[in-house]
């Protein structure tokens, strides 16, 4: 660098606030203040380490209470050392050994010794010094080591968390370059919007006339369809009526001819009806007898009630599965619906039949007087008795209010299918 040139420094901080108004976050410091505190504790049990050795060393680096001491002035400061005895030195040596047995059969030899007198301890002395001096030397450099392993996982701790210091302030500045790059490409995207903006906004004020304009025409077709639905409207219901009153007269002349000819077929039914009354009260003139005691039948004829009556058919593409529930222990052979209560009565091959309520399946009553399957029942038209036949050969009767079988015709020889009431 030449004579007259200059330069000038100054010290920046990577940290410090830049011109931008971004909002930092701060960090959340709490576990490194706790590892701040870690530190600490051990950096003050290194130095109570070192306060302790220097407590054990003179100035000039001699032993306290040896036989080589410090100075006449240091004299106040030191501190006397009682003499080790030799059991005490053995037993300490055995324990640090590990040598426990031995240590057992020390004891009890020594303690035999001094119970019986025989032990002599003005002979055994004091332990040397030298072993003294040693077994200090030992103890001493035992400590150092442990304060030299405690100093080193410190300084492994502290330089672990100075490189995540490290790496959290590059992550740092690495993130706040990113933002500040994002904040200046929206930036410009803002700019180039409100140019881009700036370019559409007569085509938007052309537009919105346009579309004002529109509004009014519509509103005005609006008015003009709502007149011509009106008059439409009116003329609908003018046809409505003319055609009513044409279907009224066309219903009125079907009625009347279907009148005539529903006459004409009573006038032709009532005439073979009584032909046929005729011809069958003439066929059975005669008087059935009774035969083996059984019941005379009446030979008054009479009209049959369902003769005329037309059922609707069923729309059985409406039914759907409604409750499913086991009442029998066999196969189900047949059924029968009460003719004045939502109830039902089953036969079975279990030699049972059984009466429910529907829709709810709860058993009424239950009948097992068969010997084998039953296959039938029916009930009478009053809702009152139960028929059932079986493989047994035999017809029972059952009596609800009795609530047991009344009758019971055993006069087949084969098995019975099914029963019935007559409708009278």
């Amino acid at each position: 660098m030449s004579d007259g040139e200059s330069s000038e420094y100054e010290e920046v901080d990577a940290l410090d606030d830049s011109d931008d108004d971004f909002a930092y976050e701060n960090l959340n410091v709490e576990e490194f203040d706790e590892l701040d505190d870690e530190l600490l504790a051990d950096d003050d049990d290194l130095e109570s380490a070192m306060r302790s050795l220097r407590g054990l060393t003179g100035l000039d680096g001699t032993m306290v209470g040896g036989r080589d001491t410090a100075s006449p002035e240091m004299a106040a400061s030191e501190v006397t050392k009682r003499p080790e005895v030799m059991d005490d030195f053995v037993r300490n040596f055995l324990v640090r050994a590990g040598m426990t047995s031995t240590l057992e059969k020390f004891e009890t030899e020594w303690y035999e010794l001094e119970a019986t007198g025989k032990l002599n301890k003005d002979a055994l002395g004091p332990v040397p010094d030298l072993y003294n001096s040693n077994q200090d030397l030992n103890d001493r450099l035992a400590r150092m080591r442990h304060d030299l392993e405690q100093a080193r996982d410190v300084a492994e701790r502290a330089s672990g968390t100075w490189d995540k210091f490290r790496k959290e302030r590059d992550f740092h500045r690495l993130h706040h370059k990113r933002i500040v790059q994002e904040k200046n490409k929206l930036l410009a995207d803002i700019k180039r919007l409100r140019k881009h903006y700036a370019q559409y906004e007569p085509t938007i004020v052309e537009l919105k006339r346009k579309y004002e304009l529109a509004m009014k025409s519509k509103m005005l077709t609006q008015l003009e369809s709502d007149k011509m639905s009106a008059k439409v409207r009116e003329f609908q219901s003018a046809e409505q009526k003319k055609e009513s009153a044409a279907a009224s007269k066309e219903k009125k002349r079907l009625a009347e001819e279907a009148r005539a000819e529903k006459a004409k077929k009573d006038a032709m039914r009532s005439a073979t009806a009584v032909a046929e009354e005729k011809a069958a009260r003439a066929s059975m003139s005669m008087t059935m007898t009774a035969k083996n005691g059984d019941a005379v039948m009446k030979t008054t004829l009479r009209e049959n009630p369902f003769a005329n009556v037309e059922f609707d058919p069923v729309s059985v593409e409406h039914f759907a599965l409604e409750k499913t529930f086991k009442g029998h222990m066999m196969s189900v052979s047949n059924l029968a619906l009460h003719p004045k209560k939502s109830i039902v009565a089953t036969a079975s091959d279990d030699a049972t039949w059984k009466m429910w309520d529907l829709p709810s399946g709860d058993l009424i009553m239950s009948g097992d007087g068969h010997k084998d399957w039953v296959s039938g029942v029916g009930f009478n038209p009053a809702g009152t008795h139960l028929v059932s036949t079986s493989g047994d050969c035999t017809v029972k009767i059952w009596d609800f209010k009795q609530k047991r079988c009344t009758v019971t015709f055993a006069e087949h020889g084969q098995a019975v299918w099914n029963a019935c009431f007559h409708d009278s």
